[in-house]
This record gives structure tokens, C-alpha cells and sequence, in this order.
């Protein structure tokens, strides 16, 4: 069954406008199509292909995993929170990020008491959450942070022994299929991607479990396509993001020589 992540975005589709960025998109539409776009995305989550393949990895990561305590770091608008707080009913869960609206937003979305959204800065240590965590995880925030460094390592000393540290970020010198990619930064990267050495040398004290190509051919092609549809053709891209994210499945299933992102699930020993 395919899983689509960010259905609750539909109470709160402005984000797709204003903080749409985050993701790489921007949804523009008249008001008169206000009422369809929320069932859209009360249908299929966020239309994004590149949040909707780290929400699948973040998934197959935490299979078998279990805990009480959580931190979400670089929160965003907070969907792997309350995913998290609904497959562990017990847990308490905590969940930052640098962006202030990103933080009003999660709160907004959110009823689940047992999360607490704050604004900080990853680059900075908290002595509250040292050691506090059963997980943590920090999906594609890195490429974001100038001192990338300091912030893996405040990320190690969240989590407890015998914890779990789950990471993803873009990879550089990244394959592209169009050629609207060939000059593409993204406005709220600080670097575009990181070779693999950069990120695992960090995970000192920690044994990494999985290392996990995502986005080879398959998956890069698709999240370009995916993009400019939505930049140039709304309509069709509506229309055709369902099956792109079901075409997903296959670029797990078909080896790449090339991939352009790595994740990561670590344990600290």
C-alpha cells in the first residue's frame, strides 16, 4: 500500500505558497479552487516527490525500532512528529527548528500534546536534551546549516547508548536529467550536498546499521519531473504525481550506478 505523508497539510494549504520553498515547490491557484486543492491534499499529502521518498526511508529506518523519548531536529512543519506520536502512543516527543513559522505552522497542525515545538538552533548546545533521546533524526537539515559539523555533533549527544540516530542529506555532483537542473541551488542551502565521508566520519561512538542510496536514476528523474510540472503545468502535475510516487517503489528495486542522496541509521554504542 502506498503511503501518502502530509494529509493534514490540507488544513493549512497558505504553507504551500508561503513556505513552499522548503519544499522545492510552490503551488499557485485562483481562490475558486481552494476547496479542491484541500481535498488534493487530503488525498495524496504534500505533492513533493523529494518529501514524500524521505518520509519512506524515515519509515523503512524505524521498523523495529521502539522507544519512549524522541527528537525531531529541523522539525519543519512537523509531519514526521506526529506521525511519531501516533505509532508510539506513549512517547514524548521532542521537535525543533531553526525557522520560526516553520515552528508556529507545526503547532498549528498539531493536537497531540505529548509533542513540544520550540524554536533553536542546532549549531547551539542545549543541555536539556543531552542524552535524552531513544531516536533522533534530522532529515535532509544539514545542507542547510553552515557548521554542519557542530551540528552532527550536538545530534550524537541527543541520543542515549544503545540510541538511534537516523540522517539524510543530499549527496554533491548530483546526477540531473533536465537541463532547467544544470545551474539549480537551492535558495536555503548553505552547500548543495556533502560526500558520504563528510557525514559518517562524525558518527564517532556510533556503529552505523543501514546505509541507504535513495534517489538513483529512477528517483531523480522522477523528482525533477515532478518540480517542473508543478512550476510550469499545475494541472498535470496534480494529475500525474500519484503515479510518479507509486514509480518510486522502482528505484529501490533498480540499482543505480549513481545516487543522489544517502541515509543513514546509526546506533550509539
Amino acid at each position: 500500500m502506498i503511503f501518502f505523508s502530509g494529509k493534514e497539510l490540507s488544513q493549512k494549504i497558505t504553507y504551500l505558497k508561503s513556505q513552499g520553498k522548503e519544499l522545492n515547490l510552490s503551488i499557485n491557484y485562483p481562490k475558486k479552487f481552494e476547496f479542491f486543492v484541500k481535498f488534493y491534499i487530503s488525498m495524496f499529502g504534500i505533492p513533493e516527490i523529494g518529501f514524500q521518498e524521505r518520509f519512506n526511508f524515515f519509515q523503512r529506518c524505524i521498523k523495529g525500532l521502539s522507544g519512549k523519548i524522541f527528537i525531531d531536529a529541523g522539525c519543519g512543519n512537523g509531519a514526521y512528529s506526529r506521525f511519531m506520536a501516533k505509532k508510539y502512543p506513549q512517547s514524548k516527543i521532542i521537535a525543533f527548528d531553526f525557522e520560526k513559522k516553520l515552528v508556529t505552522l507545526a503547532k498549528e497542525l498539531t493536537n497531540q500534546k505529548r509533542i513540544n515545538f520550540f524554536t533553536h538552533d542546532l549549531t547551539t548546545n542545549n543541555g536539556r536534551l543531552l542524552k535524552q533521546a531513544d531516536i533522533v533524526w534530522s532529515l535532509d537539515v544539514l545542507e542547510h546549516i553552515k557548521d554542519y559539523e557542530k551540528a552532527v555533533k550536538n545530534l550524537t549527544l541527543m541520543v542515549k547508548k544503545n540510541g538511534y540516530l537516523i540522517l539524510h542529506v543530499p549527496l554533491i555532483n548530483q546526477r540531473r536529467w533536465f537541463g532547467y537542473f544544470n545551474d539549480w541551488t537551492h535558495e536555503t542551502h548553505e552547500r548543495e550536498g556533502f560526500e558520504k565521508k563528510q557525514i559518517t566520519n562524525l558518527l564517532k561512538g556510533f556503529q552505523i546499521i543501514k546505509e541507504v542510496n535513495t534517489f538513483g536514476s529512477i528517483g531523480s528523474f522522477i523528482w525533477e519531473l515532478n518540480i517542473i510540472l508543478f512550476k510550469y503545468l499545475p494541472p498535470v502535475g496534480a494529475l500525474l504525481f500519484p503515479l510518479l510516487r507509486m514509480m518510486l517503489y522502482f528505484d529501490r528495486l533498480i540499482s543505480s550506478k549513481k545516487y543522489n542522496c544517502l541515509g543513514i541509521l546509526a546506533q550509539k554504542l
